[in-house]
């Protein structure tokens, strides 16, 4: 069964928040939140967006010149996890 979340890394803070504001402005569902520890690279913060919403998010970045570090399925925490908690609902950014 695919991943239906995906991670998107980035090298800097001022990217992450750069794509958080653009995200929000096309209305994109995202979630802005901690790496997990599965992920050792970037700035210490990664956007959770939808798979099927990876190349659409890429572009919309691509578009204010930033570039995603990398691309993670979510693996998720298991059971009781905290971003298991929080899902992305359409039209909604939070």
């Amino acid at each position: 069964m695919p991943k239906e979340y995906c991670l998107l890394t980035f090298a800097s803070t001022h990217a992450a928040l750069r794509s958080e504001k653009v995200l929000r402005q096309e209305q994109v569902p995202f979630l802005l939140v901690p790496i997990p520890r599965e992920i050792s690279a970037g700035c210490g913060l990664v956007l959770r967006v939808r798979c099927n919403q990876v190349q659409k998010v890429q572009e919309i970045l691509a578009a204010i010149g930033v570039t995603p570090g990398g691309v993670y399925p979510d693996m998720g925490g298991g059971a009781g996890s905290l971003l298991d908690k929080f899902h992305l609902e359409d039209g909604a950014d939070r």
